[in-house]
This record gives structure tokens, C-alpha cells and sequence, in this order.
């Protein structure tokens, strides 16, 4: 005879992957800010960094990410620019746009081009939470065959 499931509050939560969080901004500055306001958010973590247009799609092409942080102003190519070129290499990932200066066109081109969401500097933990939770029901969504 099988053994009795567990009752559910006995079960141990599942465990949840690292998620593989790709931050793009040339201000290392701004990298440091949004990488505490993630970890005030969110942990089980593994973070990588770009501070160019170049960096990024690096980045992009070697490791399997779960989520980008994209600056909209880059040197060397804006992530306006470098927003479809990443999309176009793997669709499925997920990419937030940032910026300090918000303007409806920018947003509106930013969600044209297949962006996941739009976060404003200083960044807001409760808009970060908002992502998050927006990223978790797409995993689980895709989890189940959705």
C-alpha cells in the first residue's frame, strides 16, 4: 500500500529556481540602486551586468535569463534600439524598460517593440513587486502549457 500524501500544510513549499536577472544601464551607480531595490523585492537570484549596448547582447547570447532590465539611454546604440534585437533573438524573455525621463512616446514604442513593462528611476519597490508577480503568473502560465 502507498504511503499517505503529506497533508498540505505539512509539504515543504517548493523550491524555486535562481531566477537569472540580466541589469543594463551605463551608470554603475544605477546598476547598484537596482540591484538592492531587486533583492528588497525578490531573492534566489543570479544577477548579471552590462553597461553597454555591446555588453548586453553578450550577455544576452551566453546565459539563459529570465528577466531584463533595460535602460532606454545607452552609449553606443540606445536600448530603444537594441530592445528588438534582443527580442528578436529570444522572444520568451522578458524585458523592462528604464529610464529617468518618462515620455508617452518613448512607452508607447517601448511596448510596440514587446516590452514586459516600463519602470521609472528612483525605482519604486512596489512597481518592482508589481513585475515581479506579473513574471511569476507568465512562468506558472507557461508551466502549465498556457
Amino acid at each position: 500500500m502507498p504511503p499517505e500524501p503529506m497533508p498540505r500544510a505539512a509539504q515543504p513549499p517548493p523550491t524555486r529556481q535562481p531566477l537569472s536577472i540580466l541589469m543594463v544601464d551605463d551608470a554603475r551607480s544605477e546598476r547598484v540602486l537596482l540591484r538592492q531595490a531587486i533583492y528588497d523585492v525578490r531573492r534566489n537570484l543570479r544577477l548579471f551586468e552590462a553597461g553597454t549596448a555591446r555588453e548586453a547582447r553578450e550577455v544576452f547570447r551566453r546565459y539563459s535569463l529570465d528577466l531584463v532590465f533595460l535602460d532606454v539611454e545607452l552609449p553606443g546604440g540606445s536600448g530603444l534600439e537594441l530592445l528588438p534585437h534582443l527580442r528578436q533573438s529570444d522572444p520568451l524573455v522578458p524585458i523592462v524598460m528604464v529610464t529617468h525621463h518618462s515620455t508617452q512616446d518613448v512607452v508607447v514604442q517601448s511596448l510596440r517593440e514587446g516590452a514586459f513593462g516600463f519602470i521609472v528611476k528612483p525605482y519604486n519597490l512596489n512597481k518592482l513587486k508589481e513585475i515581479f508577480a506579473k513574471l511569476e503568473r507568465r512562468m506558472a502560465a507557461e508551466a502549465l502549457g498556457m
